[in-house]
């Protein structure tokens, strides 16, 4: 956002305007759809952190993705849930019967589960060469 409104304040003046302040930019760009957000920022990893880390990707370096296929059920239950979260909130249905639960739960499973299991080797590989640092997981 610093940089629209340095880029602004530049031009501005040039079309003969008067000088806006960084809240109108703000309010102007809201009003167009164009909503100002700020960068994410990683957590903060303390150095036990690390540690964690870096034993837990030693201790699973050798496991394929067809090992973490047998239980990717229970290591991705949050992930997978937020997923059927979003797909529920799509259909814009205030509640859901059990079947349409077991439904959506078994095709998201299908659809990423094996995904995301087959993603750990790599996983491991990544925290491993980051030291147990941040990742791009």
């Amino acid at each position: 956002m610093q940089q629209v409104h340095s880029f602004l304040m530049k031009v501005i003046p040039l079309t003969g305007a008067k000088q806006v302040t960084k809240r109108t930019i703000c309010n102007r760009l809201l009003q167009a759809g164009l909503p100002s957000r700020k960068a994410q920022t990683l957590p903060f990893l303390r150095p036990e952190m690390h540690m964690k880390r870096v034993a837990f990707a030693k201790q699973f370096a050798s496991w394929t993705a067809k090992d973490w296929k047998k239980v990717y059920h229970v290591l991705f239950l949050f992930q997978i849930w937020a997923m059927m979260k979003r797909r529920l909130a799509e259909t814009k249905s205030p509640t859901a019967d059990f079947e349409t639960l077991k439904a959506i739960w078994t095709e998201e499973v299908s659809k990423h589960g094996m995904a995301l299991a087959g993603s750990v080797p790599e996983r491991c590989a990544a925290v491993l060469a980051a030291s147990g640092g941040p990742t791009r997981y």
